[in-house]
């Protein structure tokens, strides 16, 4: 018998942490939304727009969508800053105080940055756990 009330204590404690984890999936999506009707579009640097951000349930990851202007950003002057230009993203999460509850959760974080002129993809950075420890 008490075995059974120890092993139906385990099967709760499991299904509170899933329920747990999908409360916090729902409302990091409805953030992402709000997050997305405030400051989309917006422009966060000289000829780079922030369009839109998303979060994805399905593998808790924020996703930032940028667009570049062309002519501002050619394509060799960026792969010559891509590690540079990485490294100052990652330092942003790891020191921001409003991603804390994400960091702690293990979200991944996603910037994506297209050329406005031709839509192809200029960079792509994702930092998962791992990268912001």
């Amino acid at each position: 018998m008490k075995r059974y009330f120890v092993l139906l204590m385990l099967i709760l404690f499991v299904l509170s942490g899933c329920n747990r984890q999908a409360n916090f999936s729902e409302r990091c999506k409805r953030e992402a939304e709000q997050q997305n009707k405030r400051l989309c579009p917006r422009e966060v640097d000289k000829g780079v727009m922030l369009d839109s951000i998303k979060f994805r349930e399905d593998s808790l990851m924020f996703e930032y969508y940028y667009t570049m202007e062309d002519s501002l950003y050619p394509q060799d002057g960026i792969q010559k800053y891509k590690n540079d230009i990485r490294e100052n993203l990652r330092k942003k999460i790891v020191n921001s105080i409003e991603m804390k509850r994400y960091k702690e959760n293990g979200v991944a974080f996603n910037y994506i940055y297209l050329y406005r002129n031709t839509r192809e993809k200029a960079l792509e950075y994702m930092f998962t756990k791992a990268d912001y420890k």
